[in-house]
């Protein structure tokens, strides 16, 4: 099973450090959130919680997921960055484009291209994005991402998008693999009719077989190979070796995981390395033989 490292809502410094720490340990990589800013007014309210707060504050690091992405390639060898995920429908089309292909190029592809839609519509004003139709949007400019990135002249004229021949570089050294978040209906089936996986959160252990199951009929109603879709999730409980191993087990293929979380967000870097050896040993290490 992959595990990827969760580096949301800690001190934007101490990421290197912790992929060092992670890529020693046996991570497949970091997962890297998004956000542009923190509005003091958000309409609508933010689906995550009860009251509709944030569980951060305006004082909350967000860096940029792609210059993230591309420091932590050069202070590591091996290790991948996936976003989870980064809100394209927010900014342009060729905004996305540069800004990913450029992060591949420089980590020798070792990036998962992890995509939302979105829910902080503040973003997308701030930006000149729509945010009505931003789903659709997020479909077709998977599209034209995928012809962008494979190098060479390319006209796209589409609902959203619509451009005569451009040609984009650097081109990134393999494809890249782009799995798609949400837990909407619609979004489910997005990512199964598109996307090479899908990245979510939200679910407990108990849901998520059947949640794993239905993104697996859906793949099969498109005519595609579960084999060759990843699925990974942030389960809502701590995970276990023996609940991890289940969820195997029922197919799924990674999980995204704050290792550190139990030193706190707010901890020196050291704790948090501390926090992340003890998981890779009691829960990586006698899962699949990951750690060091």
């Amino acid at each position: 099973m992959q595990f990827w490292q969760f580096t949301g809502f800690m001190p934007a410094e101490q990421v290197l450090p912790l992929a060092r720490a992670s890529e020693r340990l046996g991570f497949e990589g970091l997962a890297i959130p998004d956000h542009l800013f923190y509005p003091r007014e958000i309409t609508p309210a933010y689906p995550g919680t009860a009251d509709g707060v944030p569980f951060w504050d305006a004082e909350t690091h967000w860096p940029d997921p792609w210059a993230l992405a591309s420091a932590v390639g050069a202070a590591t060898t091996t290790l991948r960055c996936m976003t989870a995920v980064y809100i394209a429908p927010a900014r342009d089309l060729f905004t996305v484009a540069k800004s990913v292909s450029t992060a591949a190029a420089l980590t020798e592809g070792r990036i998962v291209a992890g995509l939302g839609a979105g829910w902080c519509r503040e973003e997308f004003e701030q930006t000149g994005q729509a945010f009505a139709g931003r789903g659709r949007r997020l479909a077709e400019m998977v599209e034209v991402l995928r012809r962008l990135w494979a190098g060479g002249w390319v006209e796209h004229h589409g609902d959203w998008f619509d451009f005569d021949a451009v040609s984009v570089a650097p081109v990134p050294p393999a494809p890249i693999p782009i799995t798609l978040g949400g837990r909407s209906e619609i979004a489910i089936r997005r990512a199964a009719r598109i996307a090479d996986g899908w990245v979510g959160g939200g679910f407990s252990a108990d849901e998520l077989p059947a949640m794993i199951s239905r993104l697996h009929g859906l793949l099969e109603e498109n005519g595609r190979d579960p084999a060759q879709f990843e699925i990974t999730i942030q389960p809502r409980e701590w995970p276990t070796v023996e609940v991890l191993g289940e969820l195997g087990r029922a197919g799924l293929d990674g999980i995204r995981i704050p290792a550190w979380e139990p030193a706190g967000a707010d901890s020196p870097v050291e704790a948090k390395i501390e926090a992340v050896e003890r998981f890779a040993e009691e829960v990586m290490r006698p899962l699949n033989g990951s750690g060091a």
